[in-house]
């Protein structure tokens, strides 16, 4: 008697288990997950967010729910991407640099690869040239004007771990923890020339430019805001640090600036005054390492749930998504037990 009700609670155990695996498969909103985000970018009614298995691409146009639609798959992990036109560039590690086409984002088409051993960790585009990150070999600056016959140009590497690039006009910016900012003319992007390294800026990790000011993410160090009117000179404008915090991402404009936190979250600063930033509102339900604005919602490439969406105030539209692989192997577990199970004999 005792032996067929454990063997009843147990089928129940895994009934239970094998439903919350089908529920949670077809159920995209998720308080928690498994899937790494680690940038993000919108176009349109679409954000793609690199992960550690490529670039998912999610239909936003309900941003309560958006819909995961496809996916550019990168086997050990895709990090920085950028969006210019109808291509979508990715920075991955063994796939190294690829171009996307994404004319329809329903069916995105690998237009070219470029890939010399190295890991590629983030990517900027300028006027038919691909800026690009080397965790081994630094930068390397590739010609994309046919995009399946992508072929490096120039480099530049000093030794130091660049994590992100912006290039504007002739003018690149660097980021480097180590060290901080580094400007570059790349009027000959064959032959790629350092101007300067900006004092104070160690820590530096993400970079974003709205017209004519530059926002640092400085990691232990808070943000920084530089004027760049003249962009070879970035003039200091003002900085805050909230305390314990790791800025991974920022995005902004000139009234406000959103800070992405991993460990703090979510924050918002107002730098209408921009020598005097004061924090506005604070989120810690996030654990981000990117952060883009359309300027109605921010999208936020999370440690945890991979995409999180917020309105401008951090009220949460869309709380998270976990990776479908995930769901498959709580149902196969809930299945299991079920399949090998053998009746006794009486």
């Amino acid at each position: 008697m005792k032996c067929k009700f454990i063997v009843v609670i147990g089928s129940i155990s895994c009934i239970i288990v094998l439903l919350v695996g089908v529920i949670l498969l077809f159920s995209p909103q998720i308080p928690f997950g498994l899937a790494v985000g680690y940038d993000v970018a919108v176009q349109g009614d679409y954000a793609y967010v690199s992960d550690n298995e490529g670039v998912n691409i999610f239909n936003i146009n309900n941003p309560n729910n958006p819909i995961r639609i496809k996916e550019v798959r990168s086997p050990d992990g895709a990090f920085g991407i950028c969006i210019e036109g109808n291509y979508l560039f990715i920075a991955s590690d063994s796939d190294g640099f690829e171009i996307v086409n994404i004319s329809n984002p329903e069916n995105p088409t690998v237009l070219g690869t470029y890939n010399d051993g190295g890991s590629i960790y983030d990517v900027d585009v300028n006027g038919g040239v691909a800026y690009t990150l080397d965790l081994q070999l630094g930068l390397e600056i590739l010609n994309i004007t046919y995009p399946e016959q992508i072929t490096k140009i120039g480099t530049y590497s000093d030794g130091g771990e660049y994590t992100s690039v912006l290039v504007r006009q002739n003018i690149g910016y660097i980021a480097n923890p180590q060290v901080g900012l580094k400007v570059f003319n790349f009027t000959d992007p064959t032959s790629p020339s350092k101007l300067q390294t900006v004092s104070n800026t160690r820590g530096v990790r993400d970079l974003c430019i709205y017209e004519s000011l530059l926002f640092l993410g400085c990691h232990a160090n808070g943000v920084k805001i530089y004027n760049i009117s003249n962009p070879i000179s970035p003039q200091p404008l003002g900085s805050f640090i909230k305390s314990g915090g790791e800025v991974y991402g920022t995005t902004g404009n000139h009234t406000h600036l959103y800070v992405a936190d991993l460990l703090l979250g979510t924050y918002v600063l107002n730098i209408t005054d921009p020598t005097q930033p004061v924090e506005l509102i604070y989120n810690e339900n996030a654990a981000p390492h990117a952060i883009t604005y359309d300027g109605e919602y921010l999208y936020l490439a999370d440690q945890d749930r991979q995409l999180i969406i917020l309105n401008s105030r951090l009220d949460a539209q869309f709380s998270g998504y976990l990776i479908p692989g995930f769901s498959y192997l709580i149902a196969i577990v809930g299945l299991l037990p079920i399949i090998i199970y053998k009746r006794p004999r009486n």
